[in-house]
């Protein structure tokens, strides 16, 4: 059985969408540090690709303004950004958000449809130093411990990855269990035996 392998990447960037250009003023430091994208993320999804003809989807719109990472219902947009917006500019966003999601599943349902088994993985980098302290993870594998695939094919990836020399934690730094797109898209599927 061929194996599709989907890349998403939901904070690649920093842009401000030029729509809120003079609306949306954020210092150039906080825009470009952590708070404001995943430095390095949307490389190795490139570089991902062009190993593993994977396909990608990105996201480049800093997630000061609105997190495509994480469930409308938690605060994807935050309220202090919200305030500032009219209720059309606030469906633009909304409206790319979704568009962005129900790309990945109509690509999902394609690969499927093919009879394809289906790896979807979401790419992000963290800070190496976090108050202070330098962390000792290098690459995190986060999901979710309760559900076997995941399980399976995070250990299958650990093995890989400590192999090449990196040091490789599960769950570090951020737990894989918290509100996120992958797992919004996972649990669509949580049924289907070839997706992961």
């Amino acid at each position: 059985m061929k194996t599709k392998i989907i890349l998403t990447c939901e904070h690649a960037g920093y842009e401000i969408p030029a729509f809120l250009n003079r609306k949306i003023k954020i210092p150039r430091k906080k825009l470009h540090s952590h708070e404001g994208w995943d430095a390095g993320a949307f490389e190795i999804c490139e570089f991902l690709k062009s190993k593993y003809n994977a396909k990608v989807f990105s996201n480049h719109i800093t997630r000061l303004i609105i997190d495509y990472n994480r469930n409308l219902n938690n605060q994807a947009m935050k309220p202090t950004i919200r305030k500032l917006l009219t209720e059309s500019e606030v469906f633009t966003l909304i409206n790319d958000y979704q568009k962005y999601r129900s790309k990945i599943e109509t690509e999902v349902e394609k690969s499927l449809s093919k009879g394809q088994k289906v790896i979807i993985l979401s790419i992000h980098s963290f800070s190496p130093i976090f108050n202070d302290k330098t962390r000792t993870t290098e690459i995190g594998i986060l999901f979710r411990k309760d559900i076997p695939k995941e399980l399976s094919l995070a250990k299958d990836l650990k093995k890989i990855l400590i192999k090449s020399g990196y040091k490789t934690h599960f769950n570090k730094p951020y737990r894989g269990n918290t509100d996120c797109l992958l797992n919004d898209i996972l649990d669509k599927y949580k049924n289907e035996e070839e997706i992961t």
